[in-house]
């Protein structure tokens, strides 16, 4: 299994590269969002590390 790149219980600001789609919620390139590391590993599973611009830790 591999390693997972952000920690499941912060909480980290986050800008996309790219539009993702995860379930029915779409997320812009443009927007910056609050997500929780264990969401955001799931994003990178399904769309690759790419699909992230930046991810800073805030809590």
């Amino acid at each position: 299994m591999a390693t997972k790149p952000y920690n499941e219980k912060k909480t980290y600001s986050v800008k996309l590269s790219r539009a993702v789609q995860h379930g029915r919620m779409r997320f812009l390139p443009g927007g910056v969002y609050e997500m929780k590391g264990a969401f955001l590993n799931k994003l990178v599973d399904e769309h690759g590390e790419n699909c992230v611009d930046t991810a800073d830790a805030i809590a």
